[in-house]
């Protein structure tokens, strides 16, 4: 098992690193970094200083990928081997799969406890897209480091969920919200039952208030984090607050009428559990009481998600340092803990 995790999250807006160390059976983080731009440079010089502060020779990296050209199926088969599964999929594969099985690169896992059936058994099937998957190789080598896996972003957040230790009866939500993809996953019993992605995010709702008030494109991104779905700011009329939250609630419709419609499929489903609870990571989480506006409309309680909260440190200036925007990391959290697993 390796010494250290690391974990890169290359996103629309910003590129998140974490990297995490095992001390004996306690999980520490080493360090993060974050910085805007998708691009190796934007955040190279802060990953190499963690790296040589703490004496790391190599990051190899675990990164993932989101959005259309990646696809996440669960499916039922007769009880078999991964390589026969494998076959089937190949040999059915436009049964199972929106691309061309030469264009993919395809990974599958058997699903063991979820909704076992006698005969039966559960396969989650991943499959994404190859110019994808070598975009990040790219963006890896440009770094100069060295390529552990490739994740996806829904699966990578339910890894990371998997250390809160949450226990169950029912299903939870994981609602990454990004800014051009909020990535959802349902877990049921520490296993992952349904993913996909929603092309809406942080972006979407900047550009909106962008049109609905008439302001700069950088006014209304401050307008978005200073007032949010907050009743009151510091500053700025009651006037303006109403059209921000508004605007705001305008543009999340949409997110809950997508969020509402996968809870009820994911329910239609054979045995699937209602969802108990949503945790909501990401930087659009972080909007103002955005957690008490999901939670009303969806019925359920929306924590927003701090999954830095059960990590310790050697340096405990790390973990203070990046308790306010903890929600940030969560899939770089989950790539960096596959990165110990693997």
């Amino acid at each position: 098992m390796p010494e250290y995790g690391f974990g890169l999250d290359i996103g629309a807006h910003s590129t998140k690193f974490a990297c995490l160390k095992k001390v004996k059976k306690e999980t520490q983080v080493v360090g993060f970094a974050i910085q805007r731009g998708s691009e190796a440079n934007s955040i190279k010089n802060e990953i190499d200083k963690i790296l040589q502060d703490n004496k790391i020779k190599e990051a190899e990296m675990v990164a993932s990928v989101a959005g259309p050209s990646v696809v996440v199926r669960y499916s039922e088969f007769p009880d078999m081997s991964e390589n026969e599964v494998r076959g089937a999929i190949e040999l059915e594969s436009e049964r199972f799969l929106p691309f061309r099985l030469e264009d993919v690169n395809l990974d599958l896992q058997i699903l063991k406890g979820a909704h076992e059936v006698k005969g039966k058994m559960q396969v989650m099937i991943v499959a994404a897209r190859k110019e994808i998957i070598k975009k990040r190789l790219d963006f890896l080598e440009a770094g100069g480091w060295s390529p552990l896996a490739i994740d996806v972003d829904a699966l990578s957040i339910a890894n990371c969920f998997e250390y809160e230790g949450v226990t169950t009866a029912n299903a939870v939500a994981l609602v990454n919200m990004g800014a051009s993809f909020t990535n959802l996953c349902i877990v049921e019993e520490g296993l992952s039952c349904f993913t996909r992605d929603i092309p809406l995010g942080g972006t979407n709702i900047t550009s909106h208030l962008q049109k609905r008030l008439g302001v700069p494109l950088e006014e209304a991104e401050d307008l978005k984090v200073k007032i949010g779905l907050a009743s009151e700011a510091e500053g700025i009329d009651k006037d303006k607050i109403i059209k921000v939250n508004d605007a705001i609630k305008e543009i999340l419709e949409t997110f809950l009428k997508e969020i509402r419609y996968s809870f009820d499929f994911h329910q239609s489903q054979s045995k699937g559990k209602a969802v108990e609870k949503i945790y909501a990571s990401g930087g659009t989480s972080l909007i103002r009481e955005i957690d008490k506006f999901l939670s009303a409309e969806l019925g359920s309680p929306v924590e927003i998600w701090n999954p830095v909260r059960v990590l310790s440190s050697s340096n405990p200036e790390v973990l203070n340092k990046w308790q306010p925007t903890a929600p940030l990391f969560a899939v770089s959290l989950g790539l960096a803990y596959k990165g110990l697993e693997l």
